[in-house]
């Protein structure tokens, strides 16, 4: 396997293959095999509970007609406690049904969560936020809700199907011929759906994505779009979007409305079984009784046939949105780590750091690094400068192992990163970016980040070794502090001192530095540039710097150039 083809940057096709969807998603159903048994067979039983009431009808009605009032109480006494067992058996359906489906999705969340964080920062370049949140959560709610409501209906309305026919078939051979007569108009009908359902639903997924990713752009540009006077503009952008949802969704609606006619077929078959039924009774082929279990079973059978075009409308959807679910979800799992590697200490004095004839293109296949050969020895600090574009911060993530370079390779501590375990490399490479990201809770929540089971007390020691510690009792709670989504509650200077705090806590051999003083405020420069001293102390160092101030404190300076 290639180094691309380990990170993961394949994309993700607008319309995923559907054929093998379902058999893909074997792996989520098979740990609840037993509970989705469970409810089919309690489905089949009231299923066959609930057709029995069209049979005993019948019966009744013969007694009527015999003159039997014995027999007829005793069919009306069967019919009453077959419908009380009726209704323990769809409660147990309902329930095992819901416990089996809720348990699918359960998992199938926590894989698609997953496999987002264990994707490669190339993936995420490749595709838009809209697109990959739309698969998270709107494709994920169309499928939660054809499992809630729909799947077990489809089953349901399966197996009603299949008991009528045959009941019908046994109350009279020559009714249910003519009740064949039906057959071709439904072939039809699907037959016109089917061929335009598939593309419709697809279709309406990736303008339903398109514009999920219009609305969070919107949310996230709008200080930008207010303040350039471009509100407008972008209003009829969003506009254009969403008209083309409308669109397809009309289409999913021309296509649902292909099996509106299955009703005009079920009366024209009702009455034509009603005609034959009596006149085959006139004749003595058959008794009043058969031709009211017919007829009422036949109006069974028409329920399910009008659930089933329907349910199975939903389950196309619903195949969509699976196909496009498990297209995000493929692939290996999250790294774990290998025996210690986890908790191994990374060596006094840092690693060495070489990059060996890297070259790595995004997605205009234009190479932001072309041939670059860096080494920077271990325990040595080195600055990185110039000008904006030249592939500093990609040069950054190339070498940290988050973006998998297109050719040459990235060496640590004389091994290439493709060798190394996941998690260990993470110890043993920090990037500590421009601006560290800050999760919604406590701050010893977002320390606790970084691999490996860490108390309270060894938090506090680590922001303690970098001098953190007087800051660290000033905040109101201390660890237990509240920090609010993104940090909205500290200044940008805090927020980058809870980074150094995670880097501190990892203590890793090799230290990258993405402007990591760049935009802090006045009121914690001071304490983020000691910070950083003592956290740079003794390990390989690359800093990417702007500020002559920065670039001074290294042994060595190396200036980079845009590719030509």
């Amino acid at each position: 396997m290639s180094v691309s083809e380990a990170a993961g940057t394949d994309r993700l096709s607008p319309q995923p293959d559907r054929t093998r969807a379902l058999r893909r998603s074997w792996v989520f159903v098979r740990p609840h095999r037993r509970l989705a048994l469970a409810a089919v067979v309690t489905s089949m039983l009231a299923t066959m509970a609930e057709l029995s009431g069209p049979v005993l009808v019948g019966m009744a009605v013969d007694a009527v007609v015999e003159g039997d009032p014995g027999r007829l109480k005793l069919l009306v006494a069967l019919y009453a406690g077959i419908i009380a067992a009726l209704l323990v058996l769809q409660r147990g359906r309902r329930l095992l049904g819901a416990r089996a489906g809720e348990a699918f999705l359960f998992d199938l969340r926590s894989r698609v969560a997953e496999r987002l964080l264990a994707r490669p920062l190339a993936f995420f370049d490749r595709h838009s936020t809209g697109e990959l949140v739309a698969r998270s959560t709107s494709d994920v709610a169309a499928l939660s809700g054809f499992v809630r409501e729909g799947l077990q209906g489809l089953v349901d309305a399966i197996l009603l199907l299949a008991v009528t026919a045959a009941v019908l078939v046994a109350a009279s051979w020559q009714l249910a011929a003519v009740t064949l007569l039906y057959l071709p108009g439904l072939l039809f009908a699907v037959y016109r759906y089917r061929r335009s359902s598939g593309l419709a639903y697809a279709r309406f997924a990736e303008a339903e994505a398109a514009t999920t990713a219009a609305i969070g752009e919107t949310l996230e540009a709008r200080p930008l779009l207010q303040g350039v006077a471009a509100a407008g503009s972008w209003a009829r952008r969003v506009e254009s979007i969403d008209q083309n949802l409308l669109d397809r969704n009309d289409d999913a609606l021309r296509a649902d409305n292909q099996l509106s006619i299955l009703g005009f077929w079920q009366q024209q078959t009702f009455a034509l079984v009603v005609l034959s039924g009596g006149l085959l009774t006139v004749q003595g082929e058959i008794t009043v009784g058969v031709v009211a279990t017919f007829a009422l079973a036949l109006r069974q059978l028409f329920a399910p046939l009008d659930a089933l075009s329907w349910y199975y409308s939903d389950a196309q959807k619903a195949r969509a949105g699976l196909a496009r679910i498990l297209e995000v979800i493929s692939g290996p799992d999250l790294p774990q780590p290998q025996g210690a590697a986890r908790e191994a200490q990374m060596p006094p004095g840092g690693l060495e750091l070489r990059l060996n004839q890297v070259r790595y293109s995004y997605l205009n296949g234009e190479p932001v690094l072309d041939g670059l050969d860096l080494t920077v020895r271990a325990g040595e600090r080195v600055a990185l400068v110039g000008a904006t574009g030249a592939g500093k911060s990609t040069l950054a993530k190339v070498a940290a192992g988050l973006l998998a370079p297109d050719a040459g390779e990235v060496v640590i501590g004389g091994r290439p990163v493709a060798d190394w375990d996941p998690l260990a490399l993470r110890r043993a490479v920090v990037l500590l970016p421009q601006e560290g990201h800050i999760f919604e809770g406590t701050l010893a929540d977002n320390l606790r980040l970084v691999p490996g089971e860490h108390t309270d007390a060894e938090l506090q020691t680590a922001l303690e070794r970098v001098g953190l510690g007087p800051w660290l009792h000033r905040l109101d709670g201390g660890l237990a502090a509240r920090l609010a989504d993104r940090g909205a509650n500290l200044s940008a200077g805090e927020r980058q001192l809870v980074s150094i705090g995670r880097a501190a806590l990892a203590a890793p051999a090799v230290l990258l530095l993405d402007e990591a003083t760049a935009d802090i405020d006045p009121a914690t420069e001071e304490l983020v540039v000691a910070a950083l001293e003592r956290l740079t102390a003794g390990r390989t160092v690359l800093v990417i710097a702007h500020r002559p101030a920065t670039a001074a404190r290294c042994d060595r300076v190396v200036t980079m150039a845009r590719c030509s």
